[in-house]
């Protein structure tokens, strides 16, 4: 608000300024000096940090993290900004699983130094999920430990976004054919609620 009254103040002096001429000659008329929206500036459209803007819609959603005690998918509770599109929102949810679990029952979905390049949703309802070349250098060896991180990705996005029926996972933009040796994915995958406790 301090800034809409000075933006009005400085507005009432150029006005003032100009039809007196700036000390001599013939007053400028104001339609003439000023661009036609020069004081129009409403409230609203100040930036985001001035008073009286509007907060930024939340969503929670669920994340699927490795159970520490099982070989099952557990979920955490989470908000992420309600964005309009499925790709930002896709790209929330993946930043959030890389940052791991909150609770003691679960264990880090990706490893460490894992790092999200971008997520990609197609019209179609399949999303695309580009992880740095860690991902297949950093994944333990046994089968279960490939099944758990690979749907801990797809469960994430495709049980969250109504836009996404299946999720697709690359690796420095290509395709990957499988993390270690034991799924194969060179298709996009739905999701898989019998791995949920």
């Amino acid at each position: 608000m301090k800034r809409f009254i000075q933006i009005l103040g400085i507005a009432l002096l150029l006005t003032a300024g100009l039809m007196t001429g700036c000390g001599g000659g013939e007053p400028v008329p104001v339609d003439e000096a000023l661009p036609e929206t020069a004081g129009e500036l409403p409230v609203e459209e100040l930036p985001a940090d001035e008073e009286g803007d509007q907060p930024l819609g939340h969503r929670k959603v669920r994340l699927y993290f490795p159970s520490a005690s099982s070989g099952k998918l557990v979920s955490e509770s989470r908000d992420i900004f309600d964005s309009p599109s499925p790709g930002d929102r896709a790209k929330q949810i993946l930043s959030d699983l890389l940052e791991g679990p909150r609770s003691r029952g679960a264990m880090r979905a990706l490893p460490r130094g894992v790092r999200l390049r971008q997520v990609y949703v197609t019209d179609g309802g399949v999303a695309f999920a580009d992880f740095s070349a860690d991902l297949k250098l950093a994944i333990g060896g046994g089968s279960m430990d490939e099944v758990l991180t690979v749907y801990s990705i797809v469960n994430s996005l495709a049980l969250n976004i109504n836009e996404i029926r299946k999720v697709g996972i690359l690796v420095d933009g290509e395709e990957c054919e499988t993390l270690s040796g034991h799924m194969d994915l060179r298709r996009p995958l739905p999701a898989n609620r019998r791995l949920m406790r």
